[in-house]
């Protein structure tokens, strides 16, 4: 099996249709059938039903199609960083986090500064995703939520929210609130995607906050800009704090109530499969954040 074959059998899946592909591949038809059969030969299985002159994907075959396009992709991601290692533009560090954040964000600046050939992508939004793939990350932060109880990560942190009020509003300049205090207002929560609405969402119902009205919004930037203009009440968590401190049109006021907190983890690729300057990373962190690693936390995989 080689990387032409998968290639061809990608474009045949497609297509259903032997002919078409061989034009698109720019080969005969009898050398692509040849080439398919060759790979069901090695599979053990066929991979197509044969109907005529049709040809139609079965189970088996829309297994190894998945597969077939994981591995291609990772083989171009791989390519990729070769030819920019190559090139002396670096690696590129892969992060992902729940929210803006300025300690993280400090954390990889002061890695960054002392590995000047590396770069970085920060995905701020991981709260979005319906499905989580560690492999796409060398570091993830996240809060506790189903789509990420199959990971195994470090306690990083337990935090408060805040509530975020206009400015003007009369409970700007408070210390701290109470459920009783923000009785009947209305809100702005952020819907990260059709499934999932910020965690914090849950807690108001499982405490009985009337809510006057709600409105969703799909950014923290768009959440914090209606806040300012008096649209409503937004929640935010210590981890995304710095985001919204200095907007003069916003007051934030800690929510002085028990259940109003949840905890966030840290969680990297398995060593096996770490480069050296990923490991490096890794261990950076780790001490940057005073990581216990004695414990994980978390269902399987991924975290030591």
């Amino acid at each position: 099996m080689n990387i032409s074959q998968l290639y061809s059998f990608i474009v045949v899946a497609q297509n259903e249709n032997l002919s078409k592909a061989a034009n698109m591949l720019y080969i005969s038809q009898s050398a692509l059938s040849k080439s398919i059969a060759k790979l069901e030969e090695e599979l053990g299985v066929p991979l197509f039903d044969r109907r005529g002159k049709k040809i139609v994907l079965n189970a088996q075959g829309k297994r190894f199609l998945e597969s077939s396009i994981d591995i291609l992709r990772e083989i171009e991601f791989t390519t990729q960083d070769l030819r920019a290692l190559a090139s002396g533009q670096g690696y590129k560090l892969r992060i992902g986090c729940p929210g803006p954040s300025s300690a993280l964000c400090d954390c990889v600046v002061d890695f960054c500064a002392t590995h000047p050939g590396v770069s970085f992508e920060i995905d701020s939004d991981v709260e979005r995703l319906d499905y989580v793939e560690m492999e796409n990350y060398d570091l993830l932060v996240y809060p506790t939520a189903r789509v990420f109880e199959k990971l195994r990560g470090f306690a990083f942190a337990k935090e408060r929210y805040y509530v975020a009020v206009p400015a003007d509003h009369r409970l700007a300049g408070r210390e701290a609130v109470d459920a009783e205090d923000i009785m009947d207002e209305r809100f702005v929560f952020i819907r990260q995607s059709i499934k999932n609405i910020e965690h914090v969402y849950r807690l108001c119902g499982a405490r009985a906050i009337r809510i006057d009205k709600q409105y969703f919004v799909d950014s923290h930037e768009m959440q914090r800009h209606l806040v300012g203009r008096g649209m409503g009440l937004g929640f935010v968590s210590e981890f995304e704090l710095e985001f919204y401190r200095h907007d003069p049109t916003i007051s934030l006021v800690r929510m002085d109530e028990p259940s109003f907190e949840r905890s966030l983890w840290m969680c990297f690729r398995e060593s096996g499969t770490l480069l050296p300057l990923e490991r490096e990373f890794r261990d950076f962190v780790v001490e940057y954040f005073h990581i216990d690693t004695k414990t994980v936390y978390g269902g399987r995989g991924t975290g030591k």
